[in-house]
């Protein structure tokens, strides 16, 4: 693994409607933040137009996101709107779901906005656009 900065997202909204989107990191895991934003740092705040469930919809942000190697982070991506992104059904929470040279991607939750019910474990469907 090498640093990386995590620049961007493409989510996947269920609906073609114009969302707010939400952007929370924190360094380590989501253990025990679940419920709050305490000790969550706002990335960013984002209005888009949802391309409709299965099509990604670039945020086209610029986060700069900075996570070194073999660190740990935690995000948090949600909608204060009506339509919701989409996530799949996991296999079990921290159980590593995909992974490259640059990073690994780790099973985890899905929570109602903002910090709300918890549905787990989910895989986030999505894009994560980073550069080394």
């Amino acid at each position: 693994l090498q640093n990386i900065t995590i620049q961007s997202f493409d989510v996947n909204l269920t609906s073609t409607s114009t969302e707010t989107v939400e952007v929370y990191w924190r360094t380590g895991t989501y253990d025990g933040f679940e419920a709050s934003s305490a000790g969550w740092t706002l990335a960013g705040t984002f209005s888009v137009t949802g391309l409709g469930a299965g099509t990604l919809t670039p945020l086209n942000a610029n986060l700069n996101i900075q996570v070194n190697a073999g660190q740990r982070i935690a995000l948090y991506i949600t909608t204060s709107g009506s339509a919701n992104l989409e996530y799949t059904n996991g296999s079990g929470v921290g159980t590593v779901y995909t992974s490259n040279a640059d990073l690994e991607i780790y099973e985890g939750l899905g929570l109602a906005h903002a910090f709300g019910s918890s549905f787990s474990p989910r895989v986030w469907n999505g894009t994560i656009i980073y550069c080394p």
